[in-house]
């Protein structure tokens, strides 16, 4: 079954190879009646299906809910290991810079700054990777500039983590540096006098000499500084072997070679040539310089903090030049982030984002040491944040049943949409239902900038939301049905709020009573909305009028489960689009849209109606299809639990059968009618097991109308 899910999601997979893993899996004992894989043997893969990412995904998220390993299957990130975690012990040496070198990295940040402003550049890695050169090993950076070097595709890559689509733009800002900069620099100077790499030297002979069995990785984002290591070292009499993308040699065998040749000593690696790689035999590690993404410190880490780590603890010594923007990103934010004392987890993508946006800001704009060291707090801030609610996300995730891959991306998509209910929809939700249904009640904004409330029910709301309370047994939750004033402030969270301030979340006593009342009232919210989207938000959908509607689904048999689904069809078309692309488009637009205040002057409402038919009849088939596929669902679960506990009825059976025979045997008559009496009573609990497990097998569902409305995605300017 898992390979059967992973041949689906394989865009290069036929329907052959997916058919033969599910057919092979039909043969064993645990699917030999199972419904839901009879079904889907007997649905024909056309290549409608194969040759949509989405159907895919779809088909792989059946096979999936017919796994029965879905159940265990379990998910640790490095981050939450406790046991035999490898120690990490850090140590920051910061150099102080010589007047020489000190001239020559404010001179390329200055002219880097005047270039950026004269320019208009705004690309953050294009400022960025000169700067961090410099800060790598001065003497290589300005020998590559001489040099004049034409790709920097790879070096791009290397210092930020990401692939650059043009960098042509690098060759007038290295002129530039060219320029403005070398004249004034006396390149063998620089080599002469390089305290970094005399600091360097120091603390790994100081380490080989009392520890001459063992061997150091050094870690650098720049091959000049690499190249220029490597040199240095081979004339201070100490061997090393340098790792680069692009070698004749496999990594493998280059590793290999550092690991089993005694004379090696440094192994001088660039990132790329890391990535994948093992190096768990080390356990000293030297960023000779430190990228600014902080996941790509994580990353050199990993090479040696991993499964198979030889020692109990490593040791991460970073080099680092003192009062330069490079110390005050480590000050305020890896230091702030710990990211040498614990692992970051999965935050590759939003970091590398982030951290270009604090290069552009670092490197456009003339900051003093003070601006300088509050924006990189404020990137420090934002990540910390991001960390904290990716913990959270990861926390609700492994609760999930079934908590494949998918469904993780899943949980984060929705975590990046906001797909679901804000604090504003709550104040809204209750404030509609108090204006239209009640008189004399007090619901007052306290602070403009908050959602905090004094709220006072009147009087005979406040008695029925108590007796509510009391059948509810949702006792404690709420004063508001004292009839009091209360303070309240809505968080759609459960979090430990403030002493004397109610949080009202959508599980609050007061939001489940509106909604059991309308319920009762035969009475909801069906909106019929009016929404403009600028057209960079809109998913590659094309500008244009479109009709939507939402429903909300709920199906009860052996477990509840509700779901929103939404359909979208551009007017005058009857095209719509799928069920994924119209809830991505609704749930954008409800983030990123806004009133359309002219929509009856610029649709035809005979389009509109034909429109919001299309998504009326496609939700109705789509409901229709996900019943039946879920009544499949159902009878599987019930019948493998009317199996499971057939099975535990026969060992019981079978052990109580056996004693009552050795009764009777042995002439214990006594003893005969209390076994009778338990085998009875397990007879009936299983009926009864049995009976109450059938009646679940009849699914129930229900189809509910959310929101009808109107889009234009207006087209960018």
């Amino acid at each position: 079954m898992v390979k059967a899910r992973q041949a689906a999601l394989n865009m290069a997979s036929g329907a052959r190879e997916i058919m033969e893993h599910l057919l092979l899996a039909k043969e064993h004992p645990l699917f030999l009646k199972n419904i839901q894989l009879a079904d889907l043997i007997n649905t024909e893969l056309t290549p409608e299906i194969l040759e949509s990412r989405a159907e895919r995904v779809r088909l792989a998220n059946r096979i999936e809910r017919i796994n029965l390993l879905r159940h265990t299957v379990n998910r640790t990130r490095k981050v939450e290991v406790t046991e035999w975690r490898v120690i990490r012990r850090p140590k920051t040496l910061f150099v102080n810079l010589k007047e020489a070198e000190r001239n020559f990295y404010q001179n390329v940040t200055n002219e880097i700054r005047r270039h950026a402003k004269n320019a208009d550049i705004s690309e953050g890695f294009l400022l960025a990777s000169p700067q961090r050169q410099v800060s790598s090993c001065m003497y290589a950076a300005a020998k590559a500039w001489t040099d004049q070097m034409d790709d920097w595709t790879e070096q791009v890559y290397e210092d930020l983590g990401f692939d650059a689509e043009d960098t042509k733009k690098f060759s007038p800002l290295i002129q530039h540096l060219v320029k403005y900069v070398l004249p004034t620099v006396n390149l063998e100077a620089l080599r002469l006098y390089d305290t970094k790499y005399e600091n360097f030297l120091e603390f790994i002979r100081d380490y080989l000499q009392q520890h001459t069995n063992e061997k150091i990785v050094v870690f650098s984002f720049f091959r000049g500084t690499l190249s220029y290591l490597a040199e240095r070292l081979n004339n201070d009499g100490i061997k090393s072997q340098v790792l680069v993308g692009g070698m004749q040699e496999t990594k493998q065998q280059v590793i290999d070679r550092f690991r089993e040749t005694p004379a090696i000593k440094i192994l001088l690696s660039s990132e790329v040539a890391s990535e994948g790689v093992d190096l768990q035999f080390c356990r000293v590690l030297v960023n000779y310089d430190l990228p600014w993404n902080p996941m790509k410190v994580e990353q050199r880490i990993g090479r040696l903090d991993r499964i198979g780590q030889a020692f109990p603890s490593i040791t991460i010594t970073n080099l680092c030049y003192a009062d330069t923007i490079d110390e005050r990103i480590f000050i305020r934010l890896f230091q702030r982030l710990r990211i040498f004392e614990r692992a970051l987890g999965g935050m590759e993508a939003i970091l590398g984002e982030m951290i270009t946006e604090l290069a552009t800001d670092l490197l456009r704009h003339k900051l003093t040491p003070k601006e300088e060291e509050e924006r990189i707090e404020k990137t420090a801030l934002a990540i910390e944040r991001i960390r904290e609610d990716n913990d959270e996300l990861e926390s609700q995730a492994s609760n999930l049943i079934a908590h494949g891959g998918y469904i993780l991306q899943a949980v984060q998509s929705a975590h990046e949409l906001k797909k679901r209910i804000t604090e504003q929809d709550l104040v809204i939700y209750v404030s509609d239902y108090l204006n239209k249904h009640c008189q004399g009640f007090l619901f007052q904004k306290v602070f403009t900038d908050q959602l905090l409330f004094d709220i006072q029910l009147p009087r005979q709301m406040a008695v029925e939301l108590d007796e509510f309370i009391r059948r509810r047994k949702l006792y404690g939750q709420t004063k508001l049905a004292t009839g009091e004033k209360v303070r309240c402030d809505f968080v759609n969270k459960v979090t430990k709020g403030r002493q004397r301030i109610e949080q009202i979340s959508q599980l609050h006593p007061l939001v489940r009573f509106i909604s059991q009342d309308l319920q009762d009232r035969n009475e909801a919210f069906y909106p019929l909305v009016a929404v403009s989207l600028l057209g960079e938000y809109a998913h590659d959908i094309p500008p244009g009028h479109y009709a939507f509607a939402v429903n909300r689904w709920s199906f009860e048999g052996l477990r509840l489960e509700e779901e929103l689904i939404s359909r979208v069809c551009r007017l005058g078309t009857n095209q719509g689009l799928d069920s994924d692309q119209s809830w991505n488009l609704v749930n954008t637009v409800r983030v990123e849209g806004s009133d359309w205040l002219s929509v009856n002057n610029e649709i035809d409402i005979i389009s509109m109606k034909e429109a919001l038919d299309w998504c009326l009849t496609k939700l109705e088939e789509d409901f229709l299809q996900g019943k039946r596929d879920r009544e499949i669902e159902n009878q599987d679960r019930v019948n493998f639990q009317i199996q499971s506990a057939t099975r535990h009825r026969d060992r019981q059976l079978k052990t109580l059968i056996e004693g009552l025979e050795k009764y009777r045997q042995s002439g214990r008559t006594r003893m005969i009618a209390p076994l009778e009496g338990r085998i009875d009573r397990l007879k009936e609990r299983f009926a009864f097991q049995v009976e109450s497990l059938q009646k679940k097998a009849q699914l129930r569902g229900s189809q509910t109308d959310v929101c009808l409305g109107a889009i234009v995605i207006r087209p960018v300017s």
